[in-house]
């Protein structure tokens, strides 16, 4: 949670500081929107074969950032997002029989990234950037669907010592795109999680290492 405030922090002291640079395409600090879906997985490490399948599911994503330029190749850029993650898995048990338990999660956290990205100019101030960096995301809310031989029932994740998964997720995210020469951005970002969010406690993920996938596509302004 301490990463967390830090990055937010950072992030509204740089946006007042901003100020002074809106609407200035050229200018060394500018501030954007994004907003987007994302289609987010688990990767599964089990003590066993009873995990038949493991396939993604749609969340949502938005936040904001930061891209302060260093020259016309380079710039860095911090960001403070809304971001979905989770899956869905089915696995295959023995308990009082054998049937198939499926399990689907939409996990939302508020992640703090800051990426390293160079730039292809264009023109006009229109460019192609690639960038990567790391991330560290603090679990906000979860929902879950399970059926279970059959038997369907909806409900809210928990998250800590206690709970579902883990609070926290780190990892490395890296992101594509293009900038218009008017500042819109469409970009493609993909998080890899390498943090076991599992808990051992959980009733239905048995297994005994998950970590988060997630390719994020996203429209946006820069201002």
């Amino acid at each position: 949670m301490k990463k967390i405030l830090t990055v937010l922090c950072f992030v509204l002291l740089s946006s007042a500081s901003f100020a002074q640079y809106y609407g200035n395409q050229d200018a060394q600090l500018s501030f954007s929107i994004i907003g987007g879906g994302a289609v987010a997985f688990f990767q599964v490490k089990t003590a066993n074969n009873n995990l038949t399948a493991n396939s993604p599911n749609a969340v949502g994503y938005g936040g904001v950032s930061l891209d302060y330029k260093i020259n016309d190749y380079f710039s860095i850029g911090p960001a403070l997002s809304f971001a979905g993650k989770g899956g869905q898995t089915e696995e295959q048990t023995n308990n009082f029989g054998s049937y198939g338990v499926t399990e689907a999660y939409e996990l939302y956290y508020l992640q703090g990234s800051f990426n390293f990205i160079g730039h292809i100019p264009l023109g006009d101030q229109a460019n192609i950037f690639l960038g990567a960096g790391p991330f560290y995301s603090h679990s906000i809310f979860g929902t879950s669907k399970i059926n279970d031989g059959g038997v369907e029932s909806d409900g809210s994740v928990k998250f800590g010592n206690n709970g579902d998964f883990k609070t926290g997720d780190y990892g490395v995210t890296s992101e594509i795109g293009f900038k218009t020469e008017r500042g819109y951005i469409f970009g493609l970002n993909f998080d890899l999680g390498l943090s076991n969010i599992h808990q051992a406690n959980t009733v239905y993920l048995t297994d005994n290492q998950i970590k988060t996938r997630a390719i994020y596509l996203s429209f946006g302004r820069s201002f």
